[in-house]
């Protein structure tokens, strides 16, 4: 995967635009099996981890929240990869400094866990 690959190597700009591509792809092919979500929500998670590594917090949360909306819909909400999103958002809150929306997420991980 060269989105991957251009993480590891630090570019994180060719990466973000790897995975944009990838996950072009997979939205062009509308494929509604819990495999394709499953590869649509590790997409946008390495998307927000892109983003994040280039300072776009708010364009990571917005990634994030796609793929916990997809995770809720596959596992319910009291699967450990729904509590590690919760942990993930709240974390990104944070850092732009909006710590009640992030103590919310932080909650709702601890009522999972």
């Amino acid at each position: 995967n060269i989105g991957l690959v251009s993480f590891l190597e630090e570019d994180f700009e060719k990466s973000e635009d790897m995975y944009r591509k990838a996950l072009a792809i997979a939205l062009k092919a509308e494929a509604s099996d819990r495999q394709s979500f499953l590869l649509m929500s590790e997409i946008y998670d390495n998307l927000a981890v892109c983003l994040e590594q280039q300072r776009k917090v708010v364009e990571a949360v917005k990634m994030r929240k796609i793929s916990l909306g997809t995770k809720l819909k596959l596992f319910g909400d009291d699967d450990p990869s729904v509590a590690k999103e919760y942990i993930d958002i709240g974390r990104l809150l944070v850092g732009k400094n909006r710590l009640q929306e992030a103590q919310m997420m932080f909650t709702k991980a601890l009522g999972i866990v």
